[in-house]
């Protein structure tokens, strides 16, 4: 995946930057809010700002599903797997749309992802 690591911080004039710990500030983007509602905003901002970090949760949620233990137990179990199916199917459309890269079919496991520790 490749996007500039966050935290992202986004400014009030709509000026986004990563903002490592310890380290320098680096500008992302400028956002323009054109003709948007002012209610809108600060919800656009928070969903902008924390994209970085709700695609590595999904990462690391297909990385925890596609464990043998666990994707044994979601197949083993009629009540979950449903919804489960539902749930990583989500997680795997908005993975393929942020990182624009194929995400394997549950529950075959991606060997070139890095492993959950």
């Amino acid at each position: 995946m490749k996007y500039t690591p966050g935290p992202w911080k986004m400014r009030p004039n709509g000026d986004i930057s990563s903002a490592p710990r310890g380290g320098k500030a680096v500008s992302v983007c400028s956002i323009s809010w054109g003709m948007s509602a002012s209610d809108d905003k600060p919800g656009n901002a928070r969903l902008i700002q924390t994209a970085p970090q709700m695609s590595e949760a999904l990462d690391e949620l297909m990385l925890l599903v596609t464990t043998p233990t666990v994707s044994q137990a979601i197949l083993g179990n009629p009540k979950l797997l449903p919804k489960a199916k539902q749930i990583i199917e989500n997680a795997k459309i908005v993975l393929e749309a942020a990182t624009g890269e194929p995400q394997a079919v549950w529950p075959r496991v991606d060997h070139t992802k890095p492993k959950l520790e």
